[in-house]
């Protein structure tokens, strides 16, 4: 059969590096036409980051890896870049919003930037909109103008020199070609990873996209070693603060763990909400 076929990946985490590597895997069955490879990636609050993924097309040999760095997702902070380029597919009578997320004055403010389609939605309509929207944001955030070019169905946002800024609670926009703030030290937050790889053909009908879904647990992991660390194990006595502590954080992680592994998701990000709590000496009972 010509074509790609059998299209899948898994994802690795490695939490001392801050980055994740996507193996990709493929069957190619030739005759191909023009191929674009691009992985969506997912963070737990819902925004959506696109990238080129031509090193895990590889070539079409079969597929390859590549790594995927916590600058380049975290996108939502005050100063987590200098540019970003905002996407979307054009659909009448549609919400296109997000939240530019800026820090000019010493404190966070946030601006919600939102257009609705009409009923004949084109791309121009949809790109001249929001760009309208973002150019009459107060000069303090100190944007240059957006760009955008007509009948595109994309536009950049773009901080000038050593500006940065934020972009969160993406609607109906995929965020891509992102500029990260090199000088901020990033991690991925805890929760839900779904990373989306997505392969076309000029020439055949596409491959099904290949989904998955990793529970990311860096930082929780971190205080539960940390917690588990201030036990003292020669003490003869039993029911400290330290041990009833560590043990609860040690359940907890267990707990999200095998809620994940066994495809209850929201129980397990349910279970990750009540650790992060104790990690941050937020629970009812610490």
């Amino acid at each position: 059969m010509a074509g790609i076929t059998e299209q899948s990946h898994t994802v690795c985490l490695d939490c001392t590096q801050g980055s994740f590597t996507i193996t990709g895997n493929y069957t190619n069955g030739g005759g191909l036409g023009t191929i674009t490879s691009t992985l969506y990636v997912t963070d737990p609050s819902g925004n959506v980051v696109s990238y080129d993924a031509d090193t895990l097309w590889n070539g079409g040999t079969s597929g390859g890896t590549q790594t995927i760095e916590a600058g380049t997702t975290a996108i939502s902070g005050s100063n987590s870049v200098n540019s970003v380029t905002l996407s979307w597919t054009v659909s009448n009578s549609t919400t296109y919003s997000f939240i530019l997320r800026s820090m000019p004055n010493g404190y966070v403010q946030d601006y919600v930037v939102s257009f609705e389609s009409d009923a004949g939605a084109t791309a121009t309509e949809i790109g001249e909109g929001l760009a309208a929207i973002i150019d009459a944001l107060p000069p303090s955030l100190n944007l240059q103008a957006v760009s955008y070019t007509p009948g595109q169905t994309s536009l950049t946002i773009q901080g000038n020199a050593n500006v940065f800024f934020g972009v969160d609670a993406l609607v109906n926009l995929t965020a891509g070609s992102v500029s990260a703030n090199s000088s901020v030290t990033a991690t991925f937050a805890d929760g839900i990873y779904i990373v989306k790889w997505v392969i076309t053909d000029s020439s055949n009908q596409d491959p099904t996209p290949s989904i998955t879904n990793s529970m990311f647990l860096c930082n929780v992991e971190k205080c539960v070693r940390e917690k588990a660390s201030k036990v003292d194990v020669g003490c003869g006595c039993c029911g400290t603060k330290e041990s009833e502590e560590a043990m609860d954080a040690i359940l907890y992680l267990e707990g999200i763990k095998s809620a994940a592994a066994c495809g209850k998701l929201e129980k397990a990000k349910t279970i990750l909400s009540g650790l992060e709590d104790i990690c941050n000496n937020d629970c009812k009972h610490c």
